[in-house]
């Protein structure tokens, strides 16, 4: 179709068909891309969420952390009281450390705790340790336990009354910690301090009661195990 200048027209038909299409690429050019205000928004929102994950994974490792450090420590524990149960079940008898003491250090003071009477009569006598006025120690505080069998000279341990130097004997333990209240044996002579204790049936039987220090310094549950003697 031609005008009066002789110029084609478009039919009216194509002419809305293209009105329309340049409408739309119009309205989907406008909705590309974001304004700098939804950018900004998006970007605190993920802010928000990503140091909420950082938080939580901390918060996670550091709960497994300190489950790992309480396991070793119970485990730690089972291999002292299986260390003492072996030694108590190769002894002739068990007793209280009556008569024993233990010179203290500058920082330290030291009770004994138990007494064995071993198959060729020599004695050896364990005893705590307390630490925690002490400095620059490599030990984890507050308490220790020492074993002690040879006294100055590499001697046979007295029998009893006997002072004990405070610089013989072998660490077993540290990071012995008493519990929150009194401890007190169920039955039998109780003998001890400073989370290590025993509780005497007779001369041939006992049980050990062990508490240690958890990674957060709180008092861990009591790990205990009843010993036979064996010796003769």
């Amino acid at each position: 179709m031609y005008d009066a200048t002789g110029a084609m027209m478009m039919p009216r038909f194509f002419l809305g068909r293209y009105i329309a299409l340049d409408f739309s690429l119009e309205q989907q050019g406008k909705n590309n891309g974001f304004t700098l205000t939804e950018l900004m928004v998006g970007v605190a929102i993920a802010g928000v969420v990503i140091a909420s994950l950082g938080f939580a994974l901390v918060t996670l490792m550091g709960i497994d952390q300190t489950s790992q450090s309480d396991g070793d420590r119970r485990v730690e524990i089972d291999r002292t009281l299986s260390y003492l149960s072996n030694d108590i079940r190769q002894a002739r008898s068990v007793n209280l450390p009556t008569g024993y003491t233990v010179n203290p250090t500058a920082c330290a003071t030291n009770t004994p705790v138990l007494h064995l009477r071993n198959p060729d009569n020599t004695n050896t006598v364990y005893y705590i340790r307390d630490i925690s006025g002490c400095n620059n120690i490599v030990w984890l505080k507050p308490n220790m336990i020492y074993r002690v069998q040879r006294t100055t000279g590499g001697l046979d341990l007295p029998d009893p009354p006997h002072a004990i130097p405070n610089n013989v004997g072998n660490e077993i333990m540290d990071a012995v910690q008493p519990p929150t209240t009194a401890f007190t044996c169920p039955s039998g002579e109780q003998a001890g301090a400073n989370g290590f204790y025993v509780c005497l049936e007779n001369s041939r039987s006992l049980t050990i009661h062990l508490f240690g220090r958890g990674s957060q310094g709180q008092t861990m549950p009591v790990q205990s195990t009843r010993v036979a003697v064996r010796g003769s």
